[in-house]
């Protein structure tokens, strides 16, 4: 992310300094501290009787033509549940129940005017309330994938690519014992 120059209260120059652990821009002026957090998404992780894991084709920049989760960005004052559920919605016109957690995976994300911005992706286990779907714009295809047929070369994102090892390395090795 491009370093930020102006207070966003009073106008201010902003000089980076360190506090703790990390590097954030501080008002000359006023004092304010602009602390740089990630952005919440969160990924619904849909695995059917099979097995299979359900994945979307991206029809959006950015990584156009790739396999990705279903979900998004969550809203402010959203919990990152009613967040999924609404992204599922929106992608797919489908209804979805949100069960277990599975895990936090860090990103950054590399387009439009929030390129550079880091990303904490929540993901949970879902199993999806019906099956007609209605695809918006942003999925061109909907594909459900055997474990030894992911396509790990076309997964959209750094977070696709650990959450689904995440869940092969921890959730398989646990069904096998």
């Amino acid at each position: 992310m491009s370093k930020f120059r102006f207070c966003p209260k009073c106008g201010g120059e902003l000089e980076y300094k360190k506090f703790e652990t990390a590097e954030h821009p501080q008002c000359t002026e006023c004092g304010f501290i602009f602390y740089i957090n990630a952005k919440a998404a969160t990924g619904a992780f849909v695995v059917n009787k099979q097995g299979e894991i359900l994945l979307a084709r991206r029809n959006i920049e950015p990584s156009r033509g790739k396999w990705d989760f279903l979900g998004g960005f969550v809203e402010a004052k959203e919990h990152p549940v009613d967040g999924l559920k609404r992204e599922v919605k929106e992608e797919i016109g489908v209804d979805i129940e949100v069960g277990d957690f599975l895990g936090f995976f860090m990103d950054v994300y590399h387009h439009g005017n929030i390129a550079g911005q880091y990303v904490m992706n929540i993901f949970y286990f879902c199993t999806i309330q019906n099956k007609k779907f209605i695809l918006d714009k942003e999925i061109s295809e909907l594909k459900w994938f055997a474990k030894d047929e992911i396509p790990w070369e076309e997964l959209a994102f750094k977070n696709t690519k650990d959450a689904m090892n995440y869940y092969l390395d921890v959730y398989e090795s646990k069904a096998k014992t």
